[in-house]
């Protein structure tokens, strides 16, 4: 069994309703086996607050 410890970085924007994020995230195990780097966008929609 191995622990992988992830080193995340998250940025994003809102345009009107709209909302873009980026995300940056690095992992690497204790035991040195394995090393991950992950780019993720993502793009989402506000609807405003429930009512």
């Amino acid at each position: 069994m191995d622990l992988v410890l992830p080193i995340e970085i998250r940025f994003g924007r809102v345009l009107n309703n709209w909302y873009v994020m980026g995300e940056l995230m690095y992992g690497c195990s204790l035991a040195h086996e394995t090393v991950g780097f992950e780019p993720c966008i993502r793009v989402g929609y506000n609807f405003g607050k429930k009512k």
